[in-house]
């Protein structure tokens, strides 16, 4: 550490802001005095004009009587040589006006006189000049009206002296005092305390119980104070130093002796590291090999159990059959799925895919994916979202998705009675130091089953792989890798997954994943079926009432509804919506429950409070998707219940359902294809002649005999993509062998 020098002590610190308040005490007095000494000058120059009155007068007074032209004009000439006058004018009685020197007032030749002022004042002033006005009296007459003017540069000049006399006081009075304090304060405080930080920067532990500091003995007051206070501390100091001191030379010795046996510990380890990435490498290679041999004549068995199963001339007990051949070799293939994933897993081959996707239409779609087997066992499958989770987000949606088939998979198995409910919220990390971390979106699943429960011994060893708990053996189905792929996935996506489960209850899996906001929305194509494009007949004018905080969501239903020939009206909120009701009495409302002010629930009340003959029909149109909500709104009084986001088909139902209406269809109708669905030319023949093949580079044929050989789909994916782009027709071939396991045939013509 640098010493102090006195420039940065504390004295000096002392004696500057000492200095800055007197300098500015003795500004503002400095200030004050040459003000005063200013304006007693000017009052004694406006005396001194004044006694000129006196001389003056008589020799006015006469000229003016006499109307003595040429007189007057000398007469101020020589009030003017006065060294304090600067101007000097006259008006006589018929408003004549003579001057001379600086005036206030136009001279006659540049303007009409000044109007003669009936009340004299003893002084005039205007900017610069100042001045004593009085009366010409001949014989007890008024014959006009004198002013003589000084200036407010006469007066500084005047004071000039008395103001540098002033300043120069003040600089030596500061100076002076400012060397009194600066020699007081370091003889005091400023030397004794640098000598203190002096001896203190020479202190050496292992010494100082033999030389402490005295620089302030014999003195009573906070130094000394300080200075005793200190040695007490380094004295003690001192003595841990010592003792730390033998303490390191006995550490010294073990951390010695403990180094030579971690070197032959690390040389062991490092022979077992070494030999367990051997025996990795060879396992993972021995799974994928294994896989490719498996999923090669599996490919045949699901195939053609799916083609034997269209025949007509097939017996009830042969349909049986083939179910059972098919579901198995289903089983059987994820099994395989499961076992490849977690050997590129642990090869650490497994890597995010992350586009834009539709979150809605993804869960949808594992629900859609996994009902058919809680049907069959008489159980219920519940998906639940809050209403302001985004509907598109910005990850791996396939991993998502096998993460959530994984763990309904475990659901459907070990559940007996009741079922399992998916629940999905939204949440930020708004709270987070980290301004990155503070923007993530993060998706918070909570999977939960009523089924046979986990025993506590076994909660901890779930995840790890080809580990089940005591269920999962008696159930003799699975690998035990469901769990651990779903937990790499989860991590990979930047979360983490628990869970809780009490025996014969049930249990409740909780994950959480980061995304983000999608960039552009996933386009989504509709060719039309059973469109609805009119009325049947002339069914009447229907009034219909929208109600919605939200412009966009109202817009959605009139554009969808105005081409039936409606009436329709809009609401932005729950009061506007009832005076609408008051004169308008609509047949249908549809009604959004979540409103400021007044919400949905407080609109029906009104409504069915109402004396009204007619009452409406009330339909709920709501972004939430937990029973509860349903369920709350018809007690409320809703007649019907439709979610965000809606299908138009929806819509029409309930109107067809509660006004009764027949409607008109286009003859094509529609189903919904996202932008991912494959294109009409991946639907080829099957004979379709990958000769094409043979012209492509010799490096891509090997690069891809290999990620065939290794089941490597996602370099097999990269290798297809590159190819796309000069021929998509081929690479949409060679994708569709890939996606029916027809690896054979490919190899066959890359050898």
């Amino acid at each position: 550490m640098s010493p102090i020098s006195l420039k940065k002590s504390i004295a000096t610190q002392l004696i500057r802001t000492i200095f800055m308040i007197y300098f500015g005490f003795t500004l503002v007095v400095t200030i004050s005095q040459i003000t005063i000494e200013y304006y007693d000058t000017k009052e004694q120059i406006i005396e001194e004009l004044k006694s000129l009155q006196n001389v003056t007068q008589q020799g006015l007074a006469n000229s003016l009587w006499e109307f003595n032209i040429q007189q007057i004009p000398l007469l101020l000439e020589g009030i003017k040589e006065n060294s304090i006058v600067v101007g000097v004018s006259v008006v006589n009685d018929m408003g004549k006006r003579f001057e001379a020197g600086e005036t206030p007032f136009p001279a006659l030749n540049q303007g009409s006189d000044p109007p003669r002022n009936p009340q004299l004042t003893s002084q005039k002033q205007s900017d610069n000049l100042f001045g004593h006005e009085f009366p010409i009296m001949f014989n007890n007459k008024h014959v006009g009206t004198a002013t003589i003017y000084s200036s407010s540069t006469i007066v500084m000049r005047k004071v000039q002296l008395g103001v540098i006399l002033i300043i120069v006081g003040a600089i030596i009075k500061t100076l002076a005092l400012w060397i009194i304090f600066y020699w007081v304060i370091q003889k005091i405080l400023g030397r004794p305390l640098l000598r203190f930080t002096q001896e203190i920067e020479g202190i050496q532990l292992d010494q100082f119980s033999e030389s402490q500091i005295n620089i302030f003995k014999g003195q009573s007051n906070e130094l000394n104070f300080l200075q005793q206070t200190f040695n007490q501390i380094m004295s003690k100091l001192s003595q841990s130093h010592h003792e730390l001191n033998l303490l390191n030379q006995n550490l010294e010795k073990k951390v010695e002796n403990r180094t030579i046996q971690l070197k032959m510990n690390l040389e062991e380890l490092e022979k077992a590291k070494e030999q367990a990435e051997h025996a990795n490498q060879a396992k993972s290679q021995f799974l994928s090999n294994m896989s490719h041999e498996l999923r090669t004549p599996l490919n045949a068995i699901l195939g053609f159990s799916q083609i034997i199963t269209r025949r007509q001339n097939l017996s009830d007990e042969d349909q049986v059959d083939l179910q059972i051949i098919n579901r198995s070799g289903e089983h059987l293939l994820s099994l395989i799925n499961d076992v490849l994933d977690m050997s590129k897993i642990e090869a650490g081959q497994i890597s995010l895919n992350e586009k834009d996707f539709d979150l809605y239409n993804m869960m949808n779609g594992v629900q859609e994916l996994c009902k058919m087997r809680f049907d069959k066992k008489g159980l219920y499958l519940r998906f639940e979202k809050d209403s302001n989770v985004l509907q598109y987000v910005r990850g791996d949606e396939i991993k998502l998705s096998q993460i959530l088939i994984n763990l309904l998979s475990n659901a459907a198995k070990f559940t007996q009675k009741g079922g399992a409910t998916v629940r999905l919220k939204c949440r930020s990390n708004g709270k987070s130091d980290d301004l990155v971390e503070r923007f993530k979106t993060f998706l918070c699943f909570e999977v939960e089953d009523t089924g046979l429960g986990i025993h506590v011994e076994d909660i901890d060893r779930i995840f790890e792989a080809f580990i089940q708990d005591k269920a999962g053996l008696q159930s003799s189905e699975g690998t035990g890798l469901g769990l651990p792929i779903s937990r790499k996935f989860v991590e990979l996506m930047g979360g983490s997954i628990s869970v809780d489960s009490q025996l014969g209850q049930g249990s409740i899996f909780k994950f959480d994943i980061a995304v983000q906001v999608a960039k552009e929305t996933p386009a989504t194509t509709k060719d039309p079926i059973r469109r609805v494009i009119g009325l049947e007949g002339t069914q009447g004018n229907y009034r219909i009432l929208i109600v919605d905080d939200i412009p966009t969501n109202r817009q959605v239903l009139v554009a969808l509804l105005a081409p039936l020939g409606l009436e329709i009206e809009e609401a932005a909120n729950g009061q506007e919506a009832l005076d609408i009701c008051d004169g308008w009495n609509p047949h249908l409302i549809w009604l959004d429950m979540r409103m400021p002010k007044m919400d949905g629930y407080e609109v029906i009340k009104q409504i069915r409070a109402s004396s009204s003959e007619h009452s409406p029909v009330i339909v709920s149109i709501s972004a939430s998707v937990f029973e509860e909500d349903k369920q709350k709104a018809f007690e409320a009084g809703c007649d019907g219940f439709v979610r965000k986001p809606f299908k138009e088909s929806e819509i029409f139902e309930e109107m067809r359902k509660h006004l009764s209406l027949n409607y008109v269809y286009e003859d094509q109708g529609t189903r919904e294809t996202t932008q991912t669905e494959q294109p009409e030319t991946y639907k080829q023949d099957k004979d379709f002649d990958l000769g094409a093949i043979q012209g492509l580079s010799i490096e891509w044929k090997t690069k891809m005999k290999q990620a065939i050989e290794h089941v490597d789909l996602e370099q097999i994916e990269i290798l297809i993509e590159r190819i796309r782009e000069h021929d998509v027709i081929l690479a949409n071939a060679i994708q569709q062998r890939i996606d029916q396991f027809e690896y054979d045939a490919v190899l066959a013509i890359l050898e």
